[in-house]
């Protein structure tokens, strides 16, 4: 087997060349080297990710559990016992969840949500109730010729 110390690499400015097999190998043993090094912190990183992950799931089942476990606490009192307390009992999914039920904003009903909205319908149709009053819609629009 023939060796050529000289490997030159094609369309590159200067030729690159390696005096000795060992040399090479000594190239070939850093890539590598730097290879490992990536993979190893690309699964460190996934590792952590997961690890973040699992951490914020179990922290959420607790907050759920601990609120589960305080509605169920304050449904099963009677209600002199919530009056004695202060606390109400339409309150008590609020205070489950950690909230100020004095500063917690009410529950919007569908006719407040749909307000808005239905003030634009009601908008839209004064608008063609005025436009057919007038006889604008059945007219086709004219052109700026047609108007001089």
């Amino acid at each position: 087997m023939d060796y050529n110390p000289k490997l030159e690499t094609i369309g590159a400015e200067r030729p690159v060349s390696f005096v000795t097999p060992a040399e090479l190998n000594g190239h070939v043993k850093f890539a590598r080297l730097l290879r490992s090094d990536a993979t190893a912190a690309t699964l460190a990183g996934a590792l952590r990710a997961l690890a973040r992950a699992a951490r914020a799931m179990v922290a959420g089942a607790a907050r759920w559990w601990e609120r589960r476990a305080t509605q169920a606490a304050l449904t099963r009192c009677n209600d002199r016992v919530l009056a004695d307390i202060g606390i109400e009992r339409e309150d008590i999914p609020l205070i489950a969840h950690g909230l100020d039920p004095m500063r917690a904003p009410a529950p919007e009903s569908g006719v407040q949500r749909s307000w808005p909205a239905l003030l634009a319908h009601v908008e839209v149709l004064a608008m063609i109730w005025r436009g057919a009053s007038h006889g604008w819609l059945g007219r086709h629009p004219q052109t700026v010729a047609d108007r001089a």
